[in-house]
């Protein structure tokens, strides 16, 4: 399974990275790739998206992925959305690590 990870260099994001790559393949969506050292994990690619918003740039670290999750800020919540729907094969699951469900009404076409 494939699953990338938006925020993979921040503290909930690099603690998933580490809890998922010994059985999946990840996809590490950062902002910055000096802030946290990847080498040590074997199954993991890393993108570098300094801004979610931009989501051409997004669709590409995206695509092929079976679960997205969003450990970044929560109100790029639209932004990814809008990224997954430009996607030529959509991710099964979606999870955000915040409240934007809440707030938002995510929905892939």
């Amino acid at each position: 399974m494939t699953i990338s990870i938006i925020g993979a260099s921040g503290e909930v994001g690099f603690r998933l990275v580490k809890k998922l790559q010994h059985a999946h393949k990840i996809n590490g969506i950062v902002r910055s790739t000096t802030k946290k050292d990847f080498n040590e994990f074997d199954n993991i690619k890393i993108f570098q998206a300094e801004d979610i918003s931009m989501t051409d740039k997004l669709v590409p670290a995206l695509e092929g992925s079976d679960v997205v999750i969003n450990a970044g800020y929560i109100w790029f919540a639209e932004d990814i959305n809008r990224a997954i729907n430009k996607m030529t094969s959509k991710p099964r699951h979606m999870i955000f690590t915040g409240s934007t469900g809440v707030i938002h009404k995510v929905t892939f076409k």
